[in-house]
């Protein structure tokens, strides 16, 4: 879907004497008369924009972490800590938007560190002069957090206007509903964990909102999340707080969060949820039948299958022996290499799969040869990426 820049601009400054002058390279350049004011500059925008998935995901992030207060539009506004967000945020303006760098102010907060580090470290992950930067100190930043600023009354009321045509078009389109919530969740979503012994688990997936002003954000992303077979959900209020939180069981809805790839715009989640599934310890619970025939075909003492999957105890091994305790991924691995056997035939003889402590679970074929691919338990390209 293209959205007509031009014919938003009409509608949104219907009061205003509004000139529009058509440029070169499908640009137009947009401004009116205002009363009282001798410095309201022009803007020049993109005659069309398709509303696509970068896009969407971009939406998705503005609306997580953009300036959106109906009672200040003179400026847009967006932050984020994460390196890899704000070089797209500061491309979606330049690229998508037409905004020019020397019009984009830039200013990093931070609380501790050499200054001209930090500005180079951002200087080179934006791809931008180190002159460009503006760099303030903040007691209360944990670390540093990149401020982009946009100086334009124009640009603001347009781009609120193709925000809310976009937030309407979005869930009519599953692609657009996948990048939007994977643009919100880069900014505005988090991970709820337990800590084991060896390894950090996921609980959940949280989308964030608070519980009095974006009641409809929260039915938003909640329609989007269903209509993408993401159906474990619960809200989570606390008290004496405006924050709330969309919960998400990540392992109830573990294939249907890859497959609209969640975390592919937050490389530092991302990365989190990457470690938790290699290191986690996962289960398969095996057919009764299937598990025997696997102990029986290896035709060895306990003591022996005890060394192939490394069991400490002669209890351990006499119950896993006989299915009272279930078989790693990995201890299934060593048996099955031993026996020649293919992972898919065990995943077709699987029942369900636990993870650490949680409850089972069921987990599809594709689901089970993505974990077996980060643990590098096989040699099959990754499913959902």
């Amino acid at each position: 879907m293209k959205l007509d820049l031009e014919e938003i601009a009409k509608e949104v400054f219907k009061d205003k004497e509004l000139f529009i002058e058509e440029l070169q390279e499908n640009r137009v350049k947009i401004w009116y008369k205002a009363h009282n004011v001798t410095n309201l500059k022009p803007v020049v925008l993109p005659k069309f924009i398709e509303l696509n998935k970068e896009f969407a995901e971009g939406i998705g992030l503005y609306v997580a972490d953009g300036k959106t207060t109906p009672n200040d539009k003179r400026h847009i506004e967006f932050s984020s800590i994460d390196e890899d967000i704000s070089l797209f945020m500061l491309n979606f303006f330049i690229l998508r938007l037409n905004t020019s760098l020397e019009n984009i102010y830039i200013r990093i907060r931070y609380s501790n560190g050499n200054e001209d580090e930090i500005i180079d470290k951002w200087s080179t992950a934006l791809h931008i002069p180190t002159k460009k930067i503006v760099i303030r100190k903040y007691a209360k930043n944990k670390t540093d957090c990149f401020n982009l600023h946009i100086n334009s009354k124009i640009l603001r009321i347009v781009f609120e206007r193709i925000i809310y045509i976009s937030l309407n078009e979005i869930p009519k389109d599953f692609r657009l509903s996948q990048a939007f919530l994977r643009g919100h969740f880069a900014a505005d979503g988090g991970l709820e964990t337990r800590r084991n012994k060896n390894f950090v688990q996921i609980q959940k997936v949280i989308f964030a909102y608070h519980k009095t002003r974006e009641i409809w954000l929260r039915k938003y992303i909640i329609t989007l999340l269903k209509s993408n077979g993401i159906n474990s959900i619960e809200i989570k209020e606390y008290k004496d707080k405006e924050t709330a939180c969309i919960r998400i069981n990540f392992w109830r809805n573990f294939h249907n969060i890859f497959e609209i790839k969640l975390f592919e715009r937050s490389l530092r989640k991302k990365n989190i949820v990457m470690k938790c599934v290699r290191t986690s310890s996962i289960y398969l619970k095996l057919k009764p039948d299937f598990h025997r025939k696997l102990f029986n075909d290896l035709k060895m003492s306990q003591k022996e299958i005890a060394k192939i999957i490394n069991c400490l105890s002669y209890g351990q091994i006499c119950d896993t022996v006989h299915g009272k305790h279930l078989l790693k991924l990995e201890q299934i691995n060593n048996i099955i290499r031993k026996l020649n056997l293919s992972w898919q035939e065990v995943i077709n003889n699987s029942i369900q799969v636990r993870i650490g402590q949680c409850s089972y679970v069921n987990l599809n074929n594709k689901s089970v040869n993505f974990i077996l691919n980060e643990k590098m338990l096989t040699n099959l390209e990754n499913p959902y990426f």
